[in-house]
């Protein structure tokens, strides 16, 4: 049931994105890309291989969190 879900979620996430493609045409490239970045991370949960799964929710959460302290460490620095 969660795989449905997370299905559901994720075109309904896509179909948001390209009506903010249609209303603002400027964010295209960076609306594609999400879109891309969604479709496969929706895919993949309908992985029957649980270890794979596992494996890439972690690195997903951990390339996450860094970019978030990353973030912050620029923010901090005033490089932003």
């Amino acid at each position: 049931m969660i795989r449905e879900v997370i299905g559901l979620a994720g075109i309904v996430y896509i179909c948001i994105i390209i009506i903010q493609i249609l209303e603002r045409a400027s964010i295209a490239i960076q609306a594609l890309f999400i879109i891309c970045v969604t479709l496969i991370g929706t895919i993949f949960y309908f992985s029957r291989n649980e270890w794979k799964l596992h494996l890439i929710e972690i690195s997903a959460l951990s390339v996450s969190i860094l970019i978030f302290a990353l973030y912050g460490i620029m923010k901090f620095g005033g490089l932003i």
